[in-house]
């Protein structure tokens, strides 16, 4: 019986894509326009084939529902080190998360308890029905491993090409959208994991082939990168004051900027204010529809910067990346990419958005 072979690369542009890889010479490569958000968004979209409004939660935090605890005292007396950017990350990455197992991002401990994680950057934890459960796929993730960024990918390969049999796999590579953020997407570090990435996976494809001739190869990306060219300080508390639950609550992500107003007064205040900034947009009902993204709990306004634009400090962390995504879906740059690597087989429309991924998969998946 014929197999799969599912490979995911977090970050992979589709124009350098298909430019770059050998492996994707003579595939069939579809331009897809990403969801939106960031992957833990973006993996259901792709696998479960759910957009926000049908998992309940956009971007990685939210505000907690019901009755909240602030932090003890000396928790949010830690707040006085936020402006030094490295006592700040020493105390949130090494005490807090290392040793005690706390983790915050970087939200101002003042305001922690206002919000709670969700979602997963990990394959293994979709939930419901998805491709991955449904049709037995092993998972090989590089984010699982205890390898430094940069390395986790080759370990992860290796071991796929030790224990490859005739089944179905998934195979996660993660280090390129970190190596974009940490160097950027022209850099030396980025072509050339790249380039190690192309000659690795077209060692593996030939074995899986070798296995039988009718197994089939995917190659797939959740979203672009482009180099981050302007750093704005989003300065909301200048015009609003202090975050309070009475007033209003926001939460800063590295391209977002989220708000829930709960004096319904200041409606019309927030909505002129985000209209006027010059940096991103307010996202329209109308973007907020055609993306699943309707429900108010995930923001009474959703702002994004432009394309390049990046919010330095943001509560994930104290300083820019050097290339960022979660923009625009339409822009080439954000654009992500589906390959079927062999040309034999299927001859289904090719997906064109990160949902059609999931239905085209299960056409996969449901052929004999």
């Amino acid at each position: 019986m014929r197999k799969v072979l599912l490979v995911f690369i977090d970050g992979l542009q589709y124009d350098l894509a298909v430019n770059k890889l050998k492996i994707l010479r003579n595939a069939n490569n579809s331009r897809v326009i990403p969801g939106i958000g960031f992957s833990n968004n973006l993996y259901p979209e792709m696998l479960c084939g759910t957009n926000p409004d049908e998992i309940d939660y956009f971007n990685e935090w939210s505000p907690i529902k019901g009755k909240r605890d602030k932090l003890p005292f000396y928790l949010r007396w830690l707040d006085v080190f936020r402006g030094n950017l490295y006592l700040n990350a020493g105390i949130r990455k090494i005490i807090l998360r290392k040793i005690f197992k706390l983790d915050f991002a970087n939200i101002p401990f003042k305001y922690a308890h206002y919000f709670r994680p969700q979602g997963s950057h990990n394959f293994r934890d979709l939930s419901g029905n998805n491709i991955l459960h449904d049709y037995g796929f092993n998972i090989y993730d590089s984010v699982e491993t205890s390898e430094k960024v940069g390395k986790r990918d080759d370990y992860i390969i290796s071991k796929l090409d030790k224990d490859l049999g005739q089944e179905n796999y998934l195979l996660s590579l993660v280090d390129l959208d970190n190596i974009a953020h940490i160097y950027g997407v022209d850099s030396e570090d980025f072509a050339n994991h790249l380039k190690n990435l192309d000659n690795k996976l077209e060692a593996l494809f030939e074995k899986f082939r070798q296995l039988d001739k009718r197994n089939e190869v995917y190659l797939f990306s959740d979203h672009g990168m482009v180099n981050v060219s302007k750093v704005v300080n989003f300065g909301i508390e200048e015009h609003f004051g202090v975050m309070d639950e009475s007033k209003y609550l926001y939460f800063v992500d590295s391209t977002y900027m989220r708000v829930w107003v709960k004096d319904k007064n200041l409606l019309g205040d927030f909505k002129e204010y985000l209209l006027d900034l010059e940096f991103g947009e307010l996202l329209s009902e109308g973007q907020r529809k055609d993306f699943g993204l309707t429900n108010r709990a995930f923001g009474d306004f959703i702002f994004r910067g432009n394309e390049g634009v990046m919010f330095v400090p943001n509560f994930y962390g104290g300083r820019a990346n050097k290339a960022m995504h979660g923009y625009d879906s339409y822009i080439e740059s954000q654009n992500a990419i589906f390959s079927k690597i062999d040309l034999n087989g299927n001859d289904f429309s090719m997906p064109t958005n990160s949902k059609q991924i999931f239905h085209y998969l299960t056409k996969v998946c449901n052929r004999k």
